[in-house]
């Protein structure tokens, strides 16, 4: 797009106080909900990210995370992210907030918490870095979730969703 940007990779819970502030013009991987269709203009979809649950039990018994919920077991999740229903409408004194992936990745690892949800992708990055053992990901219950970059301003929301339009048509005449 021809813009320079400054980068911050922070908490979640300052993330979205920065755009509500407007002190940030954007924020990438954004779950859409109707709370925050309301302040943000939302791009073309992103990416369709893998969402998965940790655990430190590599025989996972559960088919389901409600199964495993409903047992009285805890789930670390991030402060104020979206999830989707299963996740998002469980009641919160059966969730551990944490300030970031990696929290909940340590959370899971350290017993305190029985399960964890993480962005597959981020925690395969992470995990080549930290090297975690006894923290498994539960393939039968990851499911996707489309997100999405939100903006302050209209019209760079715009110029942002020409620009990957034009990118992703470029790797569609390439393959």
């Amino acid at each position: 797009m021809g813009i320079e940007a400054e980068y911050y990779l922070e908490e979640w819970t300052k993330v979205e106080k920065m755009l509500i502030d407007n002190e940030l013009d954007i924020a990438f991987q954004v779950q859409k909900t109707l709370e925050r269709e309301k302040q943000y203009e939302f791009s073309d979809l992103f990416r369709n990210a893998t969402t998965s649950i940790i655990s430190a039990d590599a025989y996972f018994e559960f088919n389901s995370l409600k199964d495993a919920i409903n047992k009285g077991n805890k789930i670390a999740v991030i402060d104020n992210y979206k999830y989707g229903d299963v996740i998002d409408e469980l009641p919160n004194s059966m969730k551990v907030t944490c300030k970031d992936q990696l929290d909940v990745t340590f959370k899971v690892k350290q017993n305190i918490t029985n399960f964890g949800v993480v962005d597959l992708g981020v925690f395969e990055f992470q995990n080549k870095h930290y090297a975690f053992t006894n923290v498994y990901v539960q393939e039968k219950l990851s499911f996707e979730r489309p997100l999405y970059v939100v903006f302050n301003n209209k019209s760079l929301r715009d110029e942002f969703n020409n620009a990957m339009g034009m990118v992703n048509n470029y790797h569609k005449n390439c393959y």
